[in-house]
């Protein structure tokens, strides 16, 4: 029996020089320090707008270090919910950086701010996670609004 072999053309190759592949399984649900290490505008697959990718990674996190995640924001589209929703997430992000006129988004990268993000599960997708709010770093999160005033019928 003979076995084929391949011939890798790569006389001095050294796999541990070699960074491993990125895992990108969602992060837990929580909030993490992070920068926009990349952003670019893209067309929507249906044509009929535009969205700005902005890709975030962690930055200050004892577990998650270097680990990425992804956020879409629907600056150009004709659902003008998802309009809305964009304009909103990347006002945060610009306020949070102390940026509040880019008049490119490379002036947000490398700057620090904390997402909190959940989990999302969508039926045909795999989970992944969803940024559900953008904060300054220093800034502590919003507490729920304690019910103070008393029920009418207790009055």
């Amino acid at each position: 029996m003979s076995v084929n072999l391949a011939q890798f053309g790569m006389s001095s190759y050294n796999a541990t020089e070699e960074q491993p592949i990125n895992d990108y399984s969602p992060l837990p649900a929580g909030e993490y320090q992070v920068i926009i290490t990349d952003s670019e505008m893209r067309e929507t697959k249906a044509g009929t707008g535009s969205y700005l990718k902005v890709t975030l990674q962690v930055v200050d996190d004892a577990n998650y270090t270097g680990r990425l995640m992804w956020l879409n924001l629907n600056l150009n589209n004709p659902n003008e919910k998802a309009v809305e929703i964009a304009r909103r997430q990347f006002g945060a992000i610009c306020r949070a950086v102390g940026v509040p006129t880019p008049e490119d988004s490379g002036e947000l990268h490398h700057l620090p701010f904390v997402v909190k993000v959940k989990i999302e599960e969508r039926e045909g997708w795999e989970p992944q996670n969803k940024v559900v709010n953008i904060r300054p770093v220093g800034d502590k999160p919003k507490a729920a609004k304690a019910e103070t005033s008393k029920p009418v019928w207790r009055q």
